[in-house]
């Protein structure tokens, strides 16, 4: 069986993905907010709802309340990088 061994605190919760209304994002946030346990809720997000995204978001203030901190995905920057990159046409 498992042995389960004692983990650093803080506890490091990290999300990483779409900014959608159904993802709930808040109660991720309320949850770190009021838990005990010493945490820390590192949300990595694509603002595919840019109003949705913006409600969490502050390119300014990164960490909220010394709990959770935010930054915005720059994988799929990338990834459209190069998928722009492939769709130029052959100069050749």
């Amino acid at each position: 069986g498992l042995n389960p061994s004692a983990v650093n605190e803080p506890v490091k919760i990290v999300h990483h993905g779409v900014a959608l209304v159904n993802r709930k994002i808040e109660l991720m946030i309320e949850a770190v907010l009021k838990t005990t346990t010493p945490c820390e809720l590192h949300l990595i997000l694509v603002p595919t709802e840019k109003e949705y995204f913006e409600k969490f978001y502050n390119p300014c203030v990164r960490i909220y309340y010394g709990r959770i901190a935010m930054s915005e995905s720059a994988v799929l920057d990338g990834i459209a990088e190069i998928e722009n990159l492939l769709r130029e046409p052959n100069m050749n």
